[in-house]
């Protein structure tokens, strides 16, 4: 699937680094993350993409190459992920939106924009946290015919836009459609809640092969392989977790 990031979600809302890393960063990182777990993704954007303003005065390359990317812990962690961002492909090396289609959101001119590239794509885009991006759904008129853009700012929804254009997902806690992170933490890995079962999970972090399975209460019922199916039969009385 080719995804693309939206420039246009980067205006300079953020009013300090700091509410750059705990309002856009963090839930940005969880989601590209996601996204590079399945090969088959192609994550585009634009050439100056770079450029795009964080704060009134920095830019993403203020944040991930200055002074400060060695000051925040959450940045300095983030970079390398982050490096892939403004290095290629670029979409402008492949174009598909050209001159004279007229491509508007909300009555704004978007033309050469990653968001009227994706029209020409798959019409999936990742989005920052954004006053003018907070629907998962855009409408973009193409020459004054409207289109359907899914605009991604979440995991959850990332899973069920790829199931819905019939992509193979592979089984991930990451699922929002599926779990619920919980602030609960064992061997270093987070815990997360099985919605419809009320089960708790977490990736063993000894060996990464399989997943610890608890029920509502916290007693051990047994461990999943990476595709989620749950072997009772290794079920380990002496294991619990506190809920």
């Amino acid at each position: 699937m080719e995804i693309l990031l939206n420039e246009l979600s980067l205006s300079g809302q953020f009013v300090s680094e700091d509410d750059f890393v705990k309002q856009g960063l963090t839930p940005f990182v969880t989601l590209i993350s996601t996204i590079k777990e399945h090969p088959g993704n192609i994550i585009l954007k634009r050439q100056d993409f770079w450029q795009s303003k964080v704060t009134a005065r920095e830019t993403i390359h203020d944040i991930f190459v200055g002074k400060s990317s060695r000051i925040n812990d959450e940045i300095r962690k983030s970079k390398t992920l982050l490096a892939a961002l403004i290095n290629e492909p670029f979409w402008e090396n492949m174009r598909r939106h050209n001159a004279p289609d007229a491509y508007e959101i909300n009555g704004t001119d978007i033309f050469d924009s990653s968001i009227a590239e994706a029209c020409e794509r798959d019409r999936v885009i990742v989005s920052f946290i954004h006053t003018d991006f907070s629907s998962t759904n855009l409408s973009v008129l193409k020459n004054k015919k409207k289109l359907q853009i899914d605009n991604l700012f979440n995991s959850g929804h990332y899973f069920t836009v790829a199931k819905n254009k019939g992509l193979i997902v592979a089984f991930s806690l990451k699922n929002a459609s599926i779990f619920t992170r919980t602030s609960l933490i064992e061997q270093g890995q987070t815990v997360f809640r099985e919605i419809l079962t009320n089960r708790y999970w977490y990736l063993d972090n000894l060996h990464k092969s399989h997943y610890e399975v608890f029920d509502d209460i916290g007693n051990h019922i047994g461990v999943a392989d990476l595709l989620g199916n749950v072997d009772t039969t290794k079920q380990d009385p002496k294991k619990t977790i506190k809920i």
